[in-house]
């Protein structure tokens, strides 16, 4: 007995088996066993006691648990079997083996040494309870099977209710009792051997298996599912022992009537698991059908429903179709999900993990989703939730993206990569990476091309950025091989028809009349017969950036081929990319140009501009290196179709018509053809001109035309150009006065010709060109004419002019009187812009005429017109309003003005008041030519003035008009970035232009008209909004003001800078350097008023750069104005030394021959005129100490109060001077005015009215020991 009890101490789990086959093989003598007696019960019952101790110590190895246990039900079994038998038998059995089956079922704390600690306990107790069942009698078998049923079903009716602490605890420990109970009948049932006996078993299992049921369904009915440990068991018998429980009758009532009504109670897992369980009973559609519908209803009001992904995983394409709301109830879940609940989206991934409903359920899942994706309140809980779906449901998501709709999830994905919102960005590029990997490369290509094919057709808010697209076909051809690329390109690029479907709408509208000034075509665009509805453009669709459809595909493409080239590019979109790319790209640099020209980009902002710059930049270098290689010897021989110029020179039948369409394929093939022929002539540009020369005109206007500009440099010099020139201008010599298309074109063919270098005029008699001359004059005073054909003469007589220049007669005068009466009669519109472009430049030509040697008709006729024509043209300055927006055109123009206007005398220009306001307009050229005209008149005007003041006395102000300007102080936050937009320049430049303005009066003017004007600008307020902008905008980003020595801080030059914020650092270092010169009080003022973290700084940085120019400015005054009075008949006269170096000025004036002469130091402090300007005294003479240090302080408080004036200072002093030796003479007795101790004689007699001095007088009282009078001899009485 030791040895048994001792275990197998170490050994294996053979120990046991061993230990069962040694006590198997001794004689039952040996055991003790054999007599059958008392004795023999006790050997038995020590024997299997002692088994059991050694299995249950804690030395035994628990791997040798399971074995040990089977030893011991083994031997128990067969020492009962061999010896036991009756009452005996039952007892011996029930107190050491029903106790393993009882505590395997009920988990009895109290019990545990009947624990089979094991995993597989179950399949012990399996084999026990068979053994026992071949051993027992019927009624004992049934009898166990009632007992181990009742153990549950006593714990099923005192189970803990929902209130209870420990409610959870209690019906998991109901829940474990129920699993393993059928766990046990179902191996029973199973392995059980064939025959009566098993019958009976099953018989015995069935019976208590229905008791159990009725009592788990009858307290699930009265406790409304609360106690889901009973629902537990019987799903438990459905699962494990289905063909039993199959026959109960009374599961059908509960199906249909109470289940779906207890399907929201704390049972609803185990609910459900026993609806499917029951699939094959004839209530199953009915109760599932009340399932669905009471879960639909419910969503409504609530989120919270149980075990719906349980439902979701169990249902089938069958149960789908007889229930039309189990789809609307998926959609409701998907809804909460969105809301954020994460069970929801658990559930949704048990529905896509279903592999028994159909694909249907997870595509409308997915499209669902994928719409949603568009709505910025939920987009971020569906990426969280397809993220979680792709992570869950792999498979469906991989099928879904796989199918046409996949490309829609993929294009989704990519524009939220790029959304303002990070976390957005990032879930979305998640997404994609785990989608991606799902499905791999292959299967990521077909929606990777159906995105781009759908970003190619359409556009709208939610298309991908062009950015992405692009990133997208790099790595395409990146993960491609080499010799795939032809073929993948062909896909990778627009077809013909999305490109004609983005380009159509722009060939409805024709470009503004103001196109003719930078066109190669010149006045072509007038012959267009079309209306401009720009609105039509305006409605096209855009993406987020504002860029249709044409745009992007230009920007995809050019940045596409920037990257791979055309080399490997397949011929048919390859002629596609040389047809339409030039054409978008033309229109988005006339829109660059031309405010809502073509409006193929709308709105125009700072940042779509940049974009749109720098596309036409590297497009331009793509086409100019396509141009390069057509024009190699290669190229030339191939002559073939991938030559982008020879495809241009195959596509003259573009330019058919006299549409918009037709006017932009002649454009731009004269773009091409222009630098195709600067690089190297076209040998037979002279046959294709004939060629062209033979097209109908009226019907195709522009191919002659295009034809001309495009093979100009070839074809200018030959004979068929010189006789096409002749009969131009013979035709245009009998022009008659009316307005239609064909003489439009002859006059745009023949400054095409005359134009651009070479003019073949020249070849033309004189006398014709007087003739021609003459007859357009008066075409041009008969007024019949439009915009086009009066453009297009004035550019004809500018060509036309030079070769006749010393013609005299009439027509010079004419053609002056013609300009004054188109400016004078014409106006500033877009629409007749051409022609004012057109007229300056034949004024200009006049001009040059007229100043160079000439004749003298032309002469005459300037010298009157040019009067008459400077006020034209400044009236024509006075015109431009606030609401006028330049553009490219508009600048030439306005330059155009600008450079006439700074020519011309201005002398006859006496009032510029209503010039101010056009400082103010947001152009160069109009800024130019407006401060040129004031500037250069002021002076004069401020010379009147002040003679004027100077006799009446009147007050004077500053313009009202030029005050308003100074008003309005420009934001300082643009001025701080690298790059200064122009918009935001051009008006800091006017405020700034405005105070230039201003301080050219104080230049100009005499003191007290400067007074008036300090007064003016003090009573504005305004000049320290001036300096507080300054030093913000001089302010670099480390917080140090900037490097000024490099800027000529004394004058400024419009345009004349490399940078705009060069020239605004320029204009603001000088616009301070005047304001420390002529307001040096105020600007004082403001520095002492700054901020503390300021006035520092500024003084450093107004020592090292301003003041020393000041400083120098101001000595070179008082040097100018002394040296510019006259001093020679004045008694005591103010001498003035100037000391640069010292920065000081020194005034004396000599009182006496015999004494120094009286002075007086001005000295200038390094940072003048931040500090003002000291006064010291060098000579005293004249005076007592305290009268001088009383000059001194008001020698420089008229200094300070005179706004700075070092003049006024120093007469100051002269008035002091000569105030002191007013009625002074020489003393009697020492015949000079100035004593010894520096002073006047001071001491008068009262009698004879004499005056000594006091040292003198004094000295002669003691010599002649009297008091009287050296000179009356009375005594001395003081008076």
């Amino acid at each position: 007995m030791r040895y048994i009890k001792a275990g197998s101490e170490g050994a294996g789990p053979s120990y046991w088996s061993e230990l069962q086959l040694i006590l198997q093989s001794l004689p039952m003598e040996v055991l003790e066993i054999d007599k059958g007696d008392e004795a023999a019960m006790h050997s038995i019952i020590s024997i299997v006691e002692a088994i059991h101790c050694s299995l249950k110590k804690r030395e035994e190895a628990r791997t040798n648990l399971l074995a040990a246990w089977a030893t011991y039900i083994k031997v128990s079994i067969w020492m009962s079997g061999k010896i036991l038998v009756g009452e005996k038998r039952l007892n011996f059995l029930e107190d050491h083996l029903f106790p393993i089956l009882v505590q395997f079922i009920a988990a009895d704390q109290a019990q545990a040494i009947w624990t089979i600690d094991d995993p597989n306990a179950s399949k012990v107790c399996v084999e026990l309870f068979i053994a026992l069942s071949q051993m027992l009698e019927h009624d004992t078998t049934s009898g166990l099977c009632i007992k181990l049923a009742t153990i549950l079903k006593d714990n099923i009716l005192i189970s803990e209710p929902e209130q209870s602490q420990t409610y959870r605890a209690s019906q998991d420990a109901v829940c474990s009792k129920g699993s393993r109970f059928f766990t046990l009948f179902s191996g029973i049932v199973t392995k059980a051997p064939e025959s009566s006996q098993h019958d009976f078993v099953v018989e015995s299992i069935k019976s208590s298996s229905f008791s159990l049921i009725e009592t788990s369904l009858q307290t699930l009915q009265s406790r409304n599912g609360k106690p889901y440990g009973a629902a537990a068991v019987v799903d438990e018998a459905l699962t494990k022992i289905p063909s039993l429980i199959g026959e109960m009758e009374a599961l059908d009532p509960f199906l249909s009537n109470t289940l779906p009504q207890l399907i929201f109670s704390p049972s609803a897992d185990h609910l459900v698991s026993i609806l499917f369980a029951c699939r094959s009973r004839k209530g199953f559609n009915d109760a599932l059908g009340k399932v669905i519908n009471t879960y639909h209803n419910t969503l409504i009001s609530s989120s919270q429903l149980p075990s719906m992904g349980n439902l979701f995983s169990s249902v089938t394409a069958f149960d789908e179709e007889n229930n039309p709301d189990f789809k609307l109830l998926i959609l409701g879940v998907l809804q909460q999900g969105v809301r954020g609940d994460h069970q929801s989206w658990l559930d949704i991934a048990a529905v896509l993990q279903n592999k028994k409903l159909g694909p249907e359920i997870s595509n409308t899942i997915l499209d669902s989703l994928v719409g949603r994706l568009s709505n910025e309140g939920s987009v971020m809980e569906v990426l969280r939730g397809l993220l979680l779906l792709s992570t869950e449901s792999a498979a469906p998501i991989q099928s879904y993206v796989s199918s046409s709709n996949g490309s829609k999830l993929i294009s989704k994905l990519l524009y939220l990569t790029e959304s303002s919102n990070d976390e957005v960005a990032l879930l979305a590029a998640s997404l994609k990476e785990q989608i991606t990997s799902i499905g791999g490369d292959n299967n990521s290509l077909k929606p990777t091309l159906e995105v781009l094919e759908r970003n190619f057709k359409t556009v709208d808010d939610e298309s991908l950025s062009v950015e992405s697209l692009v990133a997208i076909v790099q790595e395409v051809l990146d993960q491609s091989s080499t010799d795939d690329s032809p073929m993948l390109l062909l896909s990778l690029l627009p077809r013909e028809s999305s490109w004609k479907a983005a380009l159509d709408p722009y060939f409805e509208v024709p470009p503004k009349r103001s196109c003719s000034i930078m066109s190669p075509l010149g006045g072509a665009v007038h012959i267009i017969d079309a209306s401009r509805n720009l609105g039509i453009l305006r409605a096209l669709p855009r993406d987020r950036d504002g860029f249709p459809l044409a745009f992007r595909l230009a920007y995809y493409v050019t940045k596409l081929l920037t990257a791979v080239g055309i080399d490997a590019l397949p011929l048919p979109p390859l002629e596609n990319v040389f047809t339409y790319l030039p054409l978008i790209i033309q229109l988005v640099d006339e829109e660059l140009s031309i405010d809502e020209s073509t409006a193929i980009i709308y709105p125009l902002t700072s940042d779509t501009r940049t974009i749109a710059i720098e596309i036409v930049s590297e497009a331009r270098i793509l086409m100019n290196g396509w141009i390069q290689k057509s024009c190699t010897a290669d190229a030339a021989f191939k002559a073939g179709a991938r030559s982008f110029v020879f495809f241009w020179e195959r596509s003259v039948y573009n330019f058919e018509g006299i549409n918009p369409r037709a006017y932009r394929f002649a454009e731009c093939f004269a773009r091409i053809l222009t630098e195709r022929d600067a690089i190297r002539p076209t040998p037979s540009a002279d046959g294709k001109l004939k060629a062209a020369m033979e097209t109908p005109g009226l019907s195709n206007p522009f191919i002659l035309i295009a034809t001309i500009v495009g093979y100009r440099d070839s074809i200018i010099e030959t004979q068929t150009v010189v006789k096409l020139c002749n009969q131009l201008v013979a035709d245009m010599t009998g022009l008659k006065h009316t307005d239609n298309i064909g003489d439009l074109r002859k006059l745009v063919i023949l400054n095409s010709l005359m134009y651009g270098g070479k003019n073949p005029a020249k070849n033309i008699p004189t006398q014709r060109l007087v003739f021609l001359v003459k007859h357009l004059i008066t075409c041009l005073r008969s007024g019949e004419f439009g915009v086009g054909i009066i453009s297009e003469i004035l550019k004809v007589l500018s060509a036309v002019l030079p070769l006749m220049k010393e013609i005299y007669g009439s027509h010079w005068p004419d053609l002056f009187d013609v300009l004054k009466t188109l400016w004078q009669k014409g106006g500033l519109s877009s629409e007749y812009l051409p022609v004012l472009h057109s007229s300056l430049r034949l004024f200009s030509c006049l001009r040059k005429l007229a100043t160079e040697d000439s004749n003298e008709d032309l002469e005459d006729a300037w010298k009157e017109a040019r009067k008459s024509h400077t006020e034209t043209m400044v009236n024509m300055l006075k015109q431009f309003g606030p609401s006028f927006h330049p553009d490219q055109p508009w600048d030439i123009t306005t330059d155009l003005l600008s450079r006439e206007l700074s020519v011309i005398n201005a002398d006859a220009i006496s009032d510029i008041s209503e010039l101010f306001p056009s400082l103010s307009i947001e152009s160069k050229g109009v800024q130019r030519a407006t401060y040129g005209i004031i500037h250069r008149v002021i002076p004069k005007i401020q010379e009147t003035l002040s003679f004027d003041v100077a006799l009446s006395k009147t007050a004077v102000h500053l313009p009202g008009q030029l005050l308003d300007l100074l008003s309005e102080v420009p934001p300082i936050a643009p001025f701080r970035e690298t790059d200064i937009e122009e918009n935001f320049w051009l008006g800091a430049r006017s405020y700034l232009l405005g105070w230039k303005v201003v301080f050219d009066h104080f230049a100009s003017s005499s003191i007290p008209v400067q007074e008036s004007y300090s007064s003016d600008i003090k009573q504005k307020d305004c000049l320290s909004s001036l300096l507080d902008f300054t030093f913000d905008c001089l302010e670099t980003p480390q917080g140090q003001l900037i490097d000024a020595s490099k800027f000529e801080i004394r004058s400024f030059e419009l345009d004349n800078a490399e940078s705009s914020k060069r020239e605004m650092q320029w204009l603001l270092v000088h616009t301070y350097y005047l304001a420390l010169r002529y307001l040096p009080n105020t600007t004082r003022a403001w520095w002492v008023d700054c901020k503390k973290r300021l006035k520092t700084p500024v003084e450093t940085w107004t020592q090292r750069y301003v003041s020393p120019f000041i400083i120098e400015d101001s000595l070179q005054s008082v040097s100018n104005w002394y040296s510019g009075q006259d001093w020679d008949n004045e008694d005591h006269a103010l001498e003035v030394k100037v000391s640069s170096k010292a920065a000081e000025i020194i005034g004396s004036i000599e009182i006496d021959e015999e004494s120094p002469p009286t002075s007086i130091a001005i000295s200038l402090p390094p940072t003048y005129p931040l500090h003002q300007a000291t006064v010291s005294g060098r000579s005293r003479v004249a005076v007592d100490e305290k009268k001088w240090k009383s000059w001194l302080l008001v020698i420089q408080g008229v200094i300070l109060f005179s706004n700075g004036n070092l003049m006024d200072g120093l007469m100051a002093f002269r008035r002091n001077v000569q105030g002191a030796l007013k009625g002074q003479g020489e003393c009697p007795i020492c015949c000079s005015i100035i004593s010894a101790n520096m002073q006047t004689p001071n001491k008068k007699c009262g009698t004879c009215k004499n005056t000594f001095h006091s040292d003198c007088l004094f000295r002669w009282f003691r010599s002649s020991n009297s008091s009287s009078c050296p000179l009356c001899r009375n005594s001395f009485l003081y008076s």
